[in-house]
């Protein structure tokens, strides 16, 4: 009765494992489709080299103030809206203020 047991636990294992394969197969496939479409959407938008560092500057902040707990939306609007008002010759350490994980909303 042992080796009949050793035998259904061993197929059950193959039959999950060969799933498993096959399930990460599919992902695979699917996120290499995935990243071409966006590749080509990016292409097609970001058009040069400096757009390109420009965006990536943008998602790197969204991400940031995703993972600090702050709103995008509201911080980019807030962070648009103090630069506008200051002057050329304004402090770095203004700026470094403005960091998502240092930002305070402003009182309006």
């Amino acid at each position: 009765m042992k080796a009949t047991e050793q035998h259904i636990n061993r197929s059950r294992q193959a039959r999950q494992s060969s799933y498993h394969y096959r399930i990460s197969k599919a992902v695979a496939k699917v996120a290499k489709v995935i990243l071409i479409v966006i590749g080509a959407i990016v292409g097609l938008t970001i058009g040069s080299h400096s757009g390109a560092e420009a965006a990536a500057l943008y998602h790197s902040l969204a991400i940031t103030c995703h993972r600090c707990g702050v709103n995008v939306f509201d911080y980019f609007c807030d962070i648009i809206d103090r630069c506008a008002a200051w002057p050329p010759n304004t402090p770095i350490e203004k700026y470094r203020d403005l960091l998502p994980d240092r930002w305070k909303p402003s009182q309006k």
